[in-house]
């Protein structure tokens, strides 16, 4: 008896007939040893694949904005001018891109088509530059500004730029829309 309590204690657990290191202390370290490894290979798969998708949002371009309600101001007026937010792609960038809208008046030139030349070569005496704001491409907005004619501007026909410039790490894309109006004597 104390010669099988030897071998009990001596093999580990064993099972079936009694032999030679039968299911002894070396196939009890491989058993175990196999299973952590199961587990920790388990445990890092499971930690590189996600189950969740990304957290993604709605991006927004301000590629068109609603001019002024008219074409003809008068010196010392207010101009209301809004920008309109259109859905654009969904994104699962980490952080939104920095988005920047700017109005700006162009002139005067002597006439229209001066003017639309002026627009489609990009030239032209900046008169007057209204407030920026800045926001980004995950805001629907809309956004507004105003652009305060002064007293004293010269008579004739300008351009009222309003642009969206959309900056992200790759770089910057600048939309523009244009507006003709003509500053008459009030």
């Amino acid at each position: 008896m104390d010669r099988l309590a030897k071998r009990w204690s001596y093999y580990g657990w064993r099972l079936g007939a009694p032999g030679p290191r039968a299911l002894g202390p070396s196939f009890g370290r491989s058993v175990g040893l196999f299973l952590g490894l199961a587990l920790m290979l388990a445990a890092l798969a499971a930690c590189g694949a996600s189950t969740t998708p990304g957290v993604t949002h709605q991006t927004y371009s301000y590629s068109s904005s609603s001019g002024p309600a008219r074409d003809t101001w008068s010196p010392g007026q207010v101009v209301p001018v809004t920008w309109s937010a259109r859905p654009a792609r969904v994104s699962t960038d980490p952080r939104p891109a920095r988005v920047v809208l700017t109005l700006k008046l162009y002139g005067p030139f002597a006439t229209v088509d001066a003017a639309k030349k002026a627009v489609s070569s990009g030239t032209g005496p900046l008169a007057v530059t209204g407030p920026e704001i800045a926001t980004d491409n995950w805001h629907p907005g809309p956004f507004s500004a105003v652009l305060a004619l002064p007293g004293t501007l010269a008579l004739g026909t300008y351009d009222l730029a309003q642009s969206a410039t959309t900056t992200t790490g790759a770089g910057s894309v600048t939309a523009r829309g244009d507006s003709i109006i003509t500053i008459v004597a009030g």
